[in-house]
């Protein structure tokens, strides 16, 4: 997932939000991604505590865990606060 990806990727999730949505991210399937990936998935963390939507759960893949890891970034820890 590129910056380029990230950002129509944005895009879309946020407008086809509804209130009271339960939504789940699963990044097993992504082959690689950058900050911008990361930050997607951080974006919707935030947003899902200021509005009415809950993010229930974040699968990760190979490459997703990896660079979570690589920025520190505990992956289980994270799943803990959802």
């Amino acid at each position: 997932m590129t910056i380029y990806e990230a950002a129509l990727l944005y895009q879309e999730i946020t407008e086809k939000i509804i209130l009271d949505m339960d939504i789940a991210v699963n990044l097993s399937q992504v082959p690689e991604i950058d900050t911008s990936g990361i930050q997607l998935v951080l974006q919707l963390f935030f947003l899902a505590q200021s509005s009415n939507f809950t993010l229930t759960d974040i699968i990760h893949g190979e490459a997703s865990a990896r660079a979570f890891e690589l920025l520190q970034l505990d992956v289980d820890a994270f799943n803990e606060f959802l």
